[in-house]
């Protein structure tokens, strides 16, 4: 099904299951950035001992007594639900007291007046620990703890913090349901992982928008020189009308449905080209030779670009800005059309045969500053340029959590020299595309470490429409090694002020990273994050500049410089990689 939506792709999509590696349902792969930490314990309650009320507190009168909590049922269904979820898919196991506590903590967070203790008598040592609710001076609640995997009466205690704590507590009251459920969640998946995370349902809209919110186009974009130049076409969507006849950037525009636009502003073209979806419109363009043609375009809602194509000297760019559910079918339309010598397309549905295909001097595909986005995406932009290999495996507590990605056969390039950017914004399913293909031998990384999102996260629905989202499996290198932490080391490293020297080392057969390169290939899970600092530290993360670029070109000009930094990535490591096919 995949193969099918790329027209010149001839590849299969494979997952292989196993005792271990099985497929899974759903896996959203997240595009959060947040500073990394590790995963905490359990927050220290907040004792009166430890924190006691000052005298102008103890001395305040209680505050009268509000109406009753009333919504126990709606906020028992979404913990109930949440907990469910997150207990059994969770990287490292928690148990239901861990969560409810960290849970409740941040509930305590609303209100600052209000803590808990818990208490073991010494005299009885085997019976359960004691709850205690304050509130300033006043004890609100007492109660045994109970067993510490019961969801439901973790539950019940939550709920008889809440119901005892509101009449008592304005602040409480002022957040709300809503605003109780959020920093429940927050700070639970605070303790959890940098990546987990509760999305309100207000907030889902935002995420996925409805795409018949703006207007229908032909996918152009226009930029003018002179304000009585015609507008030139400055770029073209691949995934609209206009890509598809044959339109491309560098063109002018002419006339729109009959009428000529030499003096009409960009604003106004604009509104011209738009409308609703399936109405036609009909535009002339003139090539730069000054050949005009007339089309007859359909607008459609198009997708958001996330694949431009530039270049730098005889070097194409492909530059991914993230993985959406696109991208893979927007690289398969850029590559066919780079190497294509045809000047007509082919028939639907018609391969290209070799005669009409021309061999690229090079590809430099620049990933970064992309934060990820969907991972089966950046797995099917490896099939792209891969022939056949495991780009990533998936690897969790829970059983679904657990498979191989794998791909066999369509290098679109037909093995052309590969260059891949990355810098410290690299991220998440631009990782995994970019690892893949340095542990394949298919391309040189320049740049610097990446910044180690290694983590998948699978989504959850609950009671109220949010949403819950769960770290459940690490992607795992081909070679082996983790991607959580540590990040993707590069062969050539732009962070060191020696680029001369590596070039020319490279043109030698020898690679100046050779030792680096090992470190990092060699890591295994788990990975301490002073061993991942370390390695890092040896090409620490920076943002991309310009001179990446001819970093780039410089390399792929050498083909000595080019083949050694290929074979840089070390493939005599200490443990086994991943599983092959």
């Amino acid at each position: 099904m995949i193969a099918s939506s790329f027209r010149f792709a001839r590849f299969r999509l494979r997952r292989y299951p196993s005792p271990k590696h099985t497929l899974m349902a759903l896996i959203v792969a997240g595009v959060l950035i947040t500073s990394p930490v590790g995963v905490a314990q359990p927050p220290i309650s907040r004792s009166p001992a430890n924190n006691p009320p000052s005298p102008t507190e103890a001395s305040h009168n209680s505050p009268p007594l509000q109406d009753s909590f009333s919504e126990t049922d709606y906020v028992r269904n979404i913990l109930a639900s949440a907990l469910s979820f997150i207990a059994p898919r969770t990287l490292h196991a928690h148990s239901m007291r861990e969560l409810a506590l960290w849970g409740l903590d941040g509930i305590l967070t609303i209100d600052p007046a209000l803590s808990v203790t818990t208490t073991t008598s010494p005299s009885s040592p085997g019976r359960p620990e004691t709850f205690v609710l304050h509130a300033r001076n006043q004890i609100l609640l007492t109660r045994p703890l109970p067993h510490d995997d019961d969801r439901m009466l973790w539950i019940d205690l939550i709920l008889d913090v809440i119901q005892n704590s509101w009449p008592h507590s304005a602040p409480l009251r002022a957040a709300g349901s809503n605003g109780i459920i959020t920093h429940f969640f927050a700070t639970l998946f605070h303790n959890i992982d940098p990546y987990s995370r509760y999305i309100p349902p207000q907030n889902i809209q935002q995420i996925n928008p409805n795409k018949r919110d703006k207007d229908a186009s032909i996918g152009l974009t226009l930029a003018r020189h002179q304000e009585v130049s015609y507008p030139t076409i400055s770029n073209v969507n691949v995934n609209g009308d206009a890509w598809a006849q044959g339109i491309s950037a560098g063109q002018s525009l002419i006339a729109v449905n009959g009428h000529n636009v030499r003096r009409v502003p960009l604003a106004t073209l604009t509104h011209w080209l738009v409308g609703p979806s399936g109405s036609p419109i009909t535009i002339t363009v003139r090539a730069p030779s000054g050949d005009e043609q007339t089309f007859s375009l359909n607008r459609a809602y198009l997708p958001q670009e996330t694949v431009f194509l530039s270049a730098y000297g005889p070097y194409p760019i492909l530059r991914i800005t993230q993985f959406s559910d696109h991208t893979a079918d927007e690289v398969s339309q850029y590559i066919s059309a780079l190497t294509d010598n045809n000047d007509v397309s082919d028939q639907e549905g018609d391969p290209p045969s070799s005669s009409t295909q021309k061999h690229l001097p090079g590809l430099i595909l620049d990933l970064r500053g992309n934060h990820g986005g969907v991972l089966q995406q950046a797995v099917v932009t490896a099939a792209l340029l891969l022939n056949q290999g495991v780009i990533t495996t998936t690897e969790g507590r829970y059983r679904a959590a657990n498979h191989i990605w794998a791909i066999q056969g369509g290098d679109l390039t037909d093995n052309a020299p590969l260059a891949i950017l990355v810098d410290g914004q690299t991220a998440s399913a631009s990782e995994v595309l970019a690892s893949a293909l340095a542990d394949h031998h298919r391309a040189v990384i320049i740049g610097s470490s990446t910044y180690g999102k290694g983590l998948v996260q699978i989504a959850g629905e609950l009671p109220n429409q949010g949403r819950i989202l769960v770290s459940w499996g690490r992607n795992i290198a081909p070679l082996g090694w983790p991607i959580q932490t540590l990040g993707l080391f590069p062969q050539v490293c732009m962070t060191r002020p020696n680029l001369t020297a590596q070039i020319s080392t490279l043109e030698h057969g020898r690679s100046l990273e050779q030792d680096a390169l090992y470190q990092a290939r060699s890591q295994r899970t788990p990975l301490s994050a002073y061993k991942a600092s370390a390695i890092r530290a040896q090409c620490p993360a920076r943002n991309g500049t310009e001179s990446d670029i001819s970093a780039a070109a410089q390399l792929l000009t050498s083909q000595a410089a080019y083949q050694a930094a290929v074979q840089s990535v070390p493939v005599d490591l200490p443990y086994p990689p991943a599983p092959h096919f």
